[in-house]
């Protein structure tokens, strides 16, 4: 038996002997949400181990969460450490890995600090490109990030090539109307251009065990 209740109008709490199983996180209740993975990551850590896939998914999820609550000085050192681990343990090219180098890139971008952020991005869009293709969607938000990048590095050329690149490719994936606003709206430079957006908080279940 367990018993389960709703937190917030979004998260949906189940709660086991031991263990609470958190549903349905959105960013707008990341001060929910970092608390329960910070616990996560902790319990993880004890019970598990530091370095097990487990307990990084958990710390990873604590960087997202300050990522999310616009804390990026705090998010980089632990989301750094947590892909530095990844790429240890699982290897530099595994899915994994790639989200957390993409989410440090991404975060480097968000505090300024373009150069740090560049060989980054760069990597991530070429082992995504290889690992997954050109057009999967993870490669094509990196492929995005790169692009906003260079054009924040004043590599206007650069980044101009990569955006209609990218263009091109959406326009095979997606269709031609989603292509022509990215190119109108979304390319570095353009008056309505809004930067990156933040990642979305990933919609699987956050594992919190009890002692």
């Amino acid at each position: 038996m367990h018993e389960g209740r709703v937190l917030g109008g979004r998260y949906r709490l189940e709660t086991h002997p031991g263990i609470t199983v958190v549903h349905d996180i959105d960013e707008d209740d990341g001060l929910l949400y970092l608390p329960l993975a910070d616990h996560a990551a902790r319990e993880r850590g004890r019970l598990l181990g530091v370095d097990h896939p487990d307990t990084l998914t958990a710390r990873h999820l604590v960087g997202l969460a300050l990522y999310q609550l616009d804390r990026e000085m705090e998010a980089v050192p632990v989301i750094q450490a947590v892909a530095h681990a990844r790429s240890r343990v699982l290897g530099q090219r595994h899915a994994d890995t790639l989200d957390s180098r993409h989410l440090l890139a991404t975060t480097l971008y968000m505090l300024g600090r373009y150069a740090e952020a560049l060989p980054i991005a760069a990597g991530v869009t070429a082992d995504r490109q290889l690992t997954l293709g050109p057009e999967a969607p993870a490669t094509l938000e990196s492929r995005s990030t790169l692009a906003w990048t260079l054009h924040m590095l004043d590599r206007n050329d650069e980044a101009l090539a990569a955006v209609y690149d990218l263009a091109a490719t959406q326009a095979r994936v997606l269709g031609n109307d989603h292509a022509r606003a990215h190119r109108r709206g979304d390319r570095p430079g353009a008056d309505t251009a809004g930067g990156l957006p933040k990642p979305s908080t990933p919609q699987t279940p956050l594992i919190v065990l009890h002692p």
